[in-house]
């Protein structure tokens, strides 16, 4: 990649919805320059066709006559139509402690030490039994009588002896060791649990960083507000898909792909 590249697409976002609109893009034209730009590339992408690059956007603006983006490494890229496709990010705890995990990347793993699992969604509970097969013992915390996950997750959990549900409490602060590793967590219960790990799900948020009011809308959930079934935005070259969105259509992407091939009288494939 040079600075001051141009496409034809930019997608912004590796999400599923983002590597969907890919992938059904690449189906149905060829010959275009299409770049997908994400802080994260958390899977395998099979997206040959695609400029994928690892960066994360810090600005977005119209610049002669293009939509423009900034990358964290002062990289400018122009194009034609802007596909955000970033998804959600975890919402971050009021506890401070640099030691509290939201997802299990760099997560330190011990068989012989329990884990704690705060929430009661589906990630919550996903995160509990895979984390079972790793640590001696999981304490499935919830601020709420009941976990509100779907019922297959509610099935696994009663069935796995490891994971401990520990309902009506909220956690209020953490305990470091002399070495700054994680030794103890308090409960609002007046109990305290000894631990190595902490796991942190008390919902998401529209992942918007980057994206200029000026270019979209969002509103006061911070998600983008998108025309419902075409899903663009209030610049008719900027689309928004996936949970970044409240607009969850199932026909959204391929409506996407579409729009974009039909406006810009893309060539398909043969």
């Amino acid at each position: 990649m040079t600075t001051n590249q141009i496409y034809d697409i930019i997608v912004i976002g590796a999400s599923k919805e983002g590597i969907e609109f890919c992938k059904q893009l690449l189906s149905k034209v060829n010959d275009i320059k299409v770049a997908l730009v994400s802080r994260n590339f958390n899977r395998p992408i099979d997206l040959s066709a695609i400029e994928l690059i690892n960066r994360e956007v810090i600005f977005s603006t119209y610049n002669r006559g293009l939509l423009s983006i900034t990358l964290d490494n002062k990289t400018n890229l122009f194009t034609k139509n802007i596909v955000i496709a970033t998804g959600t990010k975890p919402i971050k705890s009021t506890l401070k402690n640099n030691n509290i995990q939201y997802n299990l990347n760099n997560l330190k793993v011990s068989k012989s030490t329990p884990a704690i699992v705060f929430g009661s969604d589906n990630l919550a509970a996903s995160y509990a039994i895979t984390l079972s097969k790793k640590f001696k013992y999981i304490y499935l915390c919830t601020n709420s009588l009941d976990l509100k996950c779907d019922q297959k997750y509610i099935k696994k959990i009663e069935n796995i002896a490891n994971i401990v549900h520990l309902p009506n409490c909220n956690i209020v602060a953490c305990k470091n060791d002399k070495d700054g590793n994680l030794a103890e967590v308090q409960l609002d219960t007046y109990s305290s649990i000894r631990c190595t790990a902490l796991f942190m799900s008390i919902g998401r948020t529209p992942d918007t960083s980057g994206m200029s009011k000026r270019m979209i809308e969002i509103d006061s959930e911070g998600y983008i507000i998108t025309k419902e079934f075409n899903e663009t935005t209030k610049v008719p070259n900027i689309f928004a898909i996936g949970s970044c969105t409240k607009a969850k259509h199932t026909h959204s992407i391929s409506s996407v792909v579409n729009t974009i091939i039909s406006r810009n009288n893309f060539r398909p494939n043969n």
